[in-house]
């Protein structure tokens, strides 16, 4: 993760892409059996390098030859390219973080993620395909976040929903401040939030009762 590198870019603007992980998978894959694998929990296993170097795609070929079960997590509709694959796998699963309920704020805080309506389609697809789906509302960011609404559209589209908020690591606040500040957001108030107890609480139990409302399973961390 960058708070471990050296790296001068603005946070979301560098990958390094672990190109030798099959070589690396294929000495360990048989520890996978009978276990789950995550996909991915410090990064995106469908970044836009992966059209390119095909290094999840090897990875989940590898993992479909023993017995395990997989759960993705990402930001990218590129997941859509391995649905037959993930489909064949023992209950998998496949979840999207969504952070924003329209393009407005997306585009200003992850111009080069996907739509958020991309993202739907793309869960519906896969639960045609008989693939569990959720959706991870992180992070919750002050002032942005509309609980409300994302917690619809896990409604609307059938899926689960966990919950969680920013952890705010030095490198990734000085991006999310510049992106705060294209929305004329006060960056500053909406820490003062997120340093408060009382206002996790109250957007927990908003959360709650909307999502027990609307039938949708609810996971906080």
């Amino acid at each position: 993760m960058c708070r471990f590198l050296d790296e001068k870019e603005r946070w979301g603007r560098f990958v390094y892409p672990k190109i030798n992980l099959p070589d690396v998978l294929m000495g360990q894959v048989k520890k996978a059996n009978g276990k789950s694998v995550v996909f991915s929990t410090a990064t995106d296993a469908y970044q836009p390098l992966e059209a390119k170097f095909g290094v999840t795609r090897a990875c989940l070929e590898l993992l479909s030859k023993v017995n395990c079960r997989i759960d993705i997590l990402t930001k990218s509709t590129l997941v859509a390219r391995d649905i037959d694959l993930i489909a064949k796998f023992d209950r998998p699963s496949i979840g999207f973080s969504m952070s924003y309920h329209d393009e407005r704020l997306r585009a200003a805080f992850e111009d080069d993620s996907a739509p958020i309506r991309a993202r739907v389609d793309t869960l519906k697809m896969f639960r045609q395909k008989g693939v569990a789906t959720w959706i991870f509302m992180s992070p919750i960011l002050p002032l942005v976040t509309n609980i409300d609404r994302i917690i619809e559209i896990a409604a609307a589209t059938g899926c689960d929903l966990s919950m969680d908020f920013l952890t705010p690591y030095p490198r990734i606040l000085r991006s999310l401040a510049i992106s705060y500040r294209k929305l004329g957001l006060n960056f500053d108030d909406a820490m003062c939030l997120l340093a408060s107890s009382e206002f996790r609480k109250a957007q927990k139990l908003r959360a709650i009762e909307k999502a027990s409302r609307l039938g949708v399973l609810l996971t906080c961390y």
